[in-house]
């Protein structure tokens, strides 16, 4: 099934819970009683009622296993709620407890392995000798997940995208790096596994021979080939925030002075994820 297609997972409410939403459904103008029927019963969101209080949430579809699942921090519990296709709603599948209430990772992203059948959860990345460490959580375990002592302060990283089986995209400060699942930097004789931004970035996305490094003033794309910036779109009048990039990317630009909240969305479509 391809359901998940058509849904969005958001946090949102007073008491915080993680919502379900089908995008089809939120904006059709239903008007026959057949269809009247279907919307009720497919519902247009789902709230999951298990994440009171959520902290982080994330979900993904599993490239091998083609499940959609929904990871999420409470106070109490790390969760793995997996997507059920038959009764067109995520139930909640496993809980492992969480550190404490107070508990509130950096990162938390999926980290997916052709040999499990659910997903990791990296919560944290720091420098290690000689390579980068990524702390996760396992959901596939059953023990209890205590976390590692670390003697320095874990990286800022914004962005942890896993671009293919074995290789991690980060973006921290003004870099973009590859990975693997280890956290030793990728080597290839025909692309980079790093690059350098000329001012600190707040998100990056992997395109089909570049990265593109997004700051509040605009975008600076780079090419994996030679390092050199390729594409650019700067202007200090606006502020600018990636929403998506999902299959397509949605940026949001905003007048800096003003107040208000109107803002213009911009879509480029990429073939990544084709």
């Amino acid at each position: 099934s391809k359901q998940w297609y058509q849904r969005r997972v958001r946090v949102s409410g007073d008491h915080t819970y993680v919502y379900s939403h089908n995008l089809l459904l939120l904006h059709e103008n239903v008007k026959d009683e057949e269809r009247q029927v279907v919307r009720k019963k497919l519902m247009a969101s789902q709230r999951l009622n298990e994440t009171r209080g959520v902290k982080k949430a994330c979900a993904g579809v599993n490239p091998y296993t083609r499940q959609y699942t929904c990871c999420v921090l409470t106070p109490s519990s790390f969760l793995l709620y997996l997507w059920q296709p038959d009764r067109v709603r995520f139930e909640c599948i496993k809980s492992l407890p969480a550190p404490g209430p107070d508990y509130n990772p950096p990162l938390f992203e999926n980290i997916i392995r052709s040999d499990e059948p659910y997903p990791s959860i990296c919560v944290a990345v720091y420098q290690g000798e000689g390579r980068l460490i990524l702390e996760n959580v396992n959901m596939n375990g059953s023990s209890v997940w205590a976390g590692q002592q670390h003697t320095s302060a874990p990286l800022p990283v914004n962005t942890l995208t896993q671009i293919e089986g074995d290789t991690v995209l980060l973006g921290f400060n003004n870099q973009a790096m590859f990975v693997n699942r280890e956290g030793i930097q990728k080597q290839s004789v025909r692309t980079r596994s790093s690059l350098t931004y000329s001012v600190p970035i707040s998100s990056v996305v992997c395109l089909e021979g570049g990265v593109l490094g997004f700051h509040k003033s605009g975008m600076e794309g780079r090419s994996l080939q030679t390092g050199r910036v390729e594409a650019e779109v700067r202007d200090d009048t606006k502020v600018f925030r990636l929403l998506s990039s999902a299959r397509m990317i949605i940026l949001e630009s905003r007048v800096a002075a003003e107040t208000t909240n109107s803002s213009n969305l911009y879509v480029l479509t990429s073939r990544l994820n084709e």
